[in-house]
């Protein structure tokens, strides 16, 4: 994760800013030889899962007075997530046949990227020069994610069923980060030393 951001103050009591930053990211891969027993013995399939979310949020600040200020900022949130694991097997039902035909779908792969708004609001006071405390809050960030999807064994199923059937298809879904508040306090007891403590909920 990383954080860039910038800010230029109008005045003695506004002052704007833009934060570019990852709110999100992380993935894992999996060994085929460890997930051998979920994939039916089938050596060649990928499991990974992957997302990130990185966020552009331009920022407004207002100084009510010398001890209380209050900010807002909107939150652009872009998303991506992929994902790779087993299919599965299908019991096929021949045509004009009383029999079913074991099918190994075999590799599933779903890659998509999405898009979301959301907002913090917060309120800092500071009685004196040593002291803050802040407060925030973030509403839900809900990102809705359009993609593909790619079942790798969907052409040995059409065939079994003697009919076309796609192996791609397009996908949508919503991933939803909840709200939080947060609590947050500075004191500077000395000139080169500030502590600072935090509580999210």
């Amino acid at each position: 994760s990383g954080l860039a951001a910038g800010s230029y103050s109008f005045g003695e009591r506004w002052v704007a800013g833009l934060g570019v930053y990852s709110t999100t990211g992380f993935g894992v891969t999996w060994d085929t030889a460890d997930m051998k027993p979920l994939s039916e013995s089938n050596q060649d399939i990928r499991w990974s899962s992957r997302v990130s979310v990185i966020t552009i949020a331009p920022a407004v600040a207002f100084k009510l007075n010398h001890l209380v200020s209050l900010g807002a900022s909107l939150c652009c949130n872009f998303g991506r997530f992929a994902l790779d694991r087993y299919a599965g097997n299908f019991l096929a039902p021949i045509p004009d046949i009383p029999y079913v035909q074991p099918i190994d779908l075999g590799q599933y792969e779903e890659s998509s990227t999405g898009r979301g708004i959301s907002a913090v609001v917060g309120i800092l006071f500071r009685p004196n020069d040593r002291i803050s405390v802040g407060i925030s809050f973030k509403t839900a960030d809900a990102i809705k994610f359009e993609g593909t999807a790619k079942v790798q064994g969907f052409t040995a199923l059409s065939t079994a069923l003697q009919r076309e059937i796609s192996g791609t298809s397009a996908l949508e879904k919503k991933i939803t980060w909840p709200e939080w508040l947060g609590l947050g306090m500075a004191i500077r007891p000395i000139d080169r030393l500030t502590l600072t403590a935090d509580l999210h909920w």
